[in-house]
């Protein structure tokens, strides 16, 4: 029987752990005085978090904007560093930059442009379609306002989906076909708590398609296992299952035979399986259909496909009222149809 560890034990592979806190004080003091090698060394080799928090709540980068230091600035910028980091007094780097912007002081108006000439532009915002505003442009070249794209940016991991553009034309077409927003993007506009919120749901669904790895029946916890190992018991909870069909362990039964008979909440889980529930094409996860048209996505690794024929999703082929017929124009007697 193999144990799962719990949630917070789980790690990337061949993770770095960054440096203790108290060592931000160096990265901090590179950043000050302008030390940009120094800054690159500790960063790129030594993998220091660029956002680490010192005294009273200030980052490197905040500390390179008030010292104008303008080369550190954009480097920490295009590093990812969080612009709107605040410190304990309310400050970040994007307002205090903000007030430069009409120097006189060449210096000055340098770090501005660091932060505001990578970040933002004056256009359109395709959320709240206000003209003439500073907006953020993103990979797909669409653009929006910080604070409607942060908002929106929310508003999916909300629903646990995937970071993608606000526009109508970018979310009809094929999401292989669109550059979507990126690590350092999701870095520079969520909050810190926000971020985290998207790098576990990042971490949760590069385990999703790992081939040993499992979530519990029960919990959010998860783990990896052996291939002999065939039953599984999850270490926060205690609860146990087979591997292969994720029903509890059937030891004298092959999985199709256990799923003909098992009786727990009969009623409810044969008619989930049957008519109501289908495995995801990609991660074999259940996915469940509550009504609307045949076009799913799969809440665990936000796969797109065709409830009818589990064939690929392919945009502007579907409709609220498919009465139980597939848009893919697929022959379901000879693909199958619903297996």
């Amino acid at each position: 029987m193999e144990t799962l560890v719990t949630q917070p034990q789980l790690r990337r592979a061949q993770e770095v752990n960054p440096p203790p806190l108290k060592e931000a004080v160096h990265l901090l003091a590179a950043a000050r005085n302008g030390a940009l090698p120094k800054l690159r060394e500790l960063i790129e080799k030594q993998h220091y978090e660029v956002d680490l928090v010192g005294e009273d709540g200030f980052t490197a980068l905040m500390l390179a904007v008030q010292h104008k230091r303008s080369n550190v600035v954009e480097y920490l910028v295009k590093a990812g560093a969080d612009v709107f980091a605040k410190n304990d007094i309310g400050d970040c780097p994007y307002d205090l930059a903000k007030k430069l912007c009409n120097s006189e002081n060449a210096a000055e108006v340098q770090v501005y442009n660091a932060i505001h000439g990578q970040m933002l532009v004056f256009g359109e915002c395709k959320i709240c379609f206000e003209n003439d505003v500073s907006v953020y442009t993103l990979p797909c070249g669409d653009q929006a306002c910080v604070e409607c794209i942060r908002n929106w940016f929310n508003s999916l991991l909300d629903d646990n989906d995937i970071l993608k553009c606000p526009s109508a034309e970018c979310q009809e077409m094929p999401q292989d076909e669109v550059e979507p927003p990126t690590e350092v993007d999701a870095r520079r506009l969520l909050s810190v708590r926000d971020y985290e919120r998207y790098d576990r749901q990042l971490l949760n669904r590069l385990l999703v398609t790992t081939r040993d790895f499992q979530f519990c029946t029960s919990c959010s916890s998860g783990g990896f296992f052996k291939k002999e190992c065939s039953e599984m018991i999850c270490e926060s909870c205690e609860v146990t299952w087979c591997k292969d069909c994720r029903l509890p362990p059937h030891n004298t039964m092959s999985c199709s035979e256990f799923e003909k008979v098992y009786t727990p909440d009969h009623a409810a889980n044969m008619k989930c399986m049957s008519e109501n529930c289908k495995k995801c094409p990609k991660c074999k996860s259940q996915v469940e259909r509550d009504g609307g048209c045949s076009h799913m996505v799969c809440v665990l690794c936000r796969y797109q496909f065709c409830y009818i024929c589990l064939g690929k999703y392919r945009p502007g082929q579907y409709t609220f009222e498919d009465n139980g017929e597939c848009p893919c124009d697929k022959d379901l007697s000879e693909s199958g149809g619903w297996a």
